[in-house]
């Protein structure tokens, strides 16, 4: 649990809590979903947190769910990454591409 800033003995869902205000109902709903009976068995969804050391960052929780014959969720595992990172990097990226095509389009 240290990629959100949560002590290993904290209960499990005590990630929430560093879920962004504006993410926390998405991202609970997604997981609630994802671990219900009959559910589509992978799941990935994003969410931003507020760690207390790294501050804002982008979290991405892919996983997989394993249901028995009836559907009953027997058991999930997955990992979640920050990828903050890799999405500055890719917003920086459109920005510079962005300019370039101003810049080619500016000198005809």
């Amino acid at each position: 649990l240290d990629v959100y800033g949560v002590a290993p003995e904290a209960r499990p869902e005590a990630w929430l809590e560093r879920v962004v205000a504006e993410d926390r109902a998405a991202a609970a709903a997604q997981w609630r979903d994802n671990l219900s009976d009959g559910a589509d068995p992978e799941f990935a969804f994003e969410f931003r947190i507020d760690h207390p050391v790294r501050g804002r960052r982008q979290m991405r929780c892919v996983g997989r769910c394993e249901f028995d014959p009836a559907g009953r969720l027997r058991l999930a595992f997955g990992v979640d990454m920050d990828v903050t990172t890799q999405r500055v990097a890719a917003a920086q990226v459109r920005q510079l591409s962005e300019r370039l095509d101003l810049a080619a389009a500016a000198s005809g």
